[in-house]
């Protein structure tokens, strides 16, 4: 059984799955809901069976708005570390950095 079914058959998504690299995040994901989602997309890469495979009910535009967050998130820290710049990426690792939306 691949590791991604084992995880989805235990179930736990509010145990932190996130590795050192990618803790900032828990910073802009406050609630638990928040952080179950941020645990079970880190995982799985796909939104679509959210609720159903975690119980957890937050409304569609949410899940949608959370994924935004995220890939945004990534892709900032991501060009911080590419351009070097030290100020947003210290910014964005310490959770002070603001998403527009």
């Amino acid at each position: 059984m691949h590791e991604k079914e084992m995880i989805f058959l235990w179930g736990n998504f509010e145990e932190d799955k996130l590795p050192p690299e990618k803790q900032f995040l828990k910073k802009y994901f406050k609630t638990k809901p928040q952080r179950i989602f941020l645990n079970y997309y880190y995982i799985f890469q796909d939104k679509s069976n959210f609720i159903d495979h975690t119980g957890v009910f937050i409304s569609k535009t949410l899940i949608y708005d959370l994924e935004s967050k995220y890939n945004k998130l990534l892709e900032i820290h991501r060009e911080s570390k590419l351009n070097f710049d030290l100020e947003k990426l210290s910014n964005i690792e310490s959770g002070k950095y603001k998403l527009e939306k």
